[in-house]
């Protein structure tokens, strides 16, 4: 699958770190695309709450894996920092999806729903948090194509693309979780 948002964001962050190319960018979206299927098949893990464990940690792997594209080293305390001011952008939508898996208590009818439901939106989360991870790490990359993580203003930087995310989303009268990709 293809998304148009993801592949721009993809070929922009690659630009910024001068670091261009087809190869490159097709590495990222297979990245996203792959973790993206993970979440959504973790909807139909039975046991409530699980699935949300699973969601986390697998968005947490797809921030490692297109560190690990781009050559940027996840150990830097700053690159946690913008992974975890991600998830915590998309903490309403998990809250969400979390009682939404409660409804997996309820035998049958309630698994089932649970896992249509959770289904698209687990998807649609783990490709939320690609594009804003790498939208942030776009808005921190230097002139030079690089991310220097002694930088000053690096901070500053990263939360500037998650406070203008907000803004415009109380702009159209929306909520954070749904914001168009």
């Amino acid at each position: 699958m293809e998304n148009k948002f993801i592949k721009e964001s993809a070929a922009e962050l690659l630009e910024k770190l001068c670091k261009n190319g087809a190869e490159k960018e097709k590495e990222i979206l297979s990245v996203v695309n792959k973790h993206s299927l993970i979440a959504a098949g973790a909807g139909w893990i039975p046991i409530p709450f699980v699935d949300i464990i699973l969601v986390v940690g697998n968005i947490w792997t797809m921030y490692a894996a297109i560190n690990k594209v781009i050559g940027i080293s996840f150990s830097d305390n700053l690159l946690k920092s913008i992974g975890s001011g991600v998830v915590a952008n998309l903490s309403s939508a998990i809250i969400s999806q979390a009682l939404l898996s409660c409804l997996k208590a309820i035998p049958g009818i309630g698994t089932v729903s649970a896992g249509l439901i959770l289904t698209a939106c687990n998807y649609a989360t783990c490709v939320a948090a690609g594009y804003v991870y790498m939208r942030a790490l776009t808005i921190i990359a230097n002139e030079d194509g690089g991310i220097d993580p002694s930088d000053p203003d690096l901070k500053k930087n990263s939360s500037v693309l998650l406070r203008n995310k907000k803004q415009k989303d109380k702009r159209l009268g929306m909520k954070s979780r749904k914001n168009t990709l």
